[in-house]
């Protein structure tokens, strides 16, 4: 008797490499964008540029085209868990570099109420997946 296993030349493909992509938008008043942009350079690019979870960060604004809406925030994460520790990780630097009760912090919040929270109620969120064959 004559036993004859099948070969296993079936070659698991391997999974592409992939990055997630958060796109946020925001409706800002060409009028409000040096607050908002104040805002941004002196409180949110430092956290973000000191954050190991976040890959590339851009914040852009309308330049030619529709304009709704008008700013982008493109973030380029790892993975999803890399976004969510980016989140908890900020908010540690933050309460580290802006503590509860100082002086610093009031100035934050003042600034984060003022020139940044009014769009937010009205900003989206999309989280992309990029397989990483398809990007430069």
């Amino acid at each position: 008797m004559l036993l004859v296993s099948p070969l296993v030349s079936a070659v698991q493909e391997e999974e592409s490499e992939t990055r997630v992509i958060l796109v946020q938008t925001f409706k800002v008043p060409r009028a409000e964008w040096g607050n908002f942009f104040d805002f941004v350079e002196a409180y949110w690019m430092p956290e973000v540029k000191a954050n190991p979870h976040v890959i590339g960060y851009r914040v852009a604004s309308h330049y030619y085209g529709t304009t709704d809406p008008d700013i982008w925030i493109i973030g380029e994460f790892e993975n999803l868990a890399a976004l969510e520790k980016m989140e908890s990780w900020a908010q540690q630097w933050l309460d580290e570099n802006y503590p509860e009760g100082s002086t610093e912090r009031e100035a934050y919040d003042a600034s984060f109420e003022n020139n940044f929270l009014p769009y937010w109620g009205s900003h989206t969120d999309n989280i992309l997946r990029v397989d990483m064959n398809h990007a430069k």
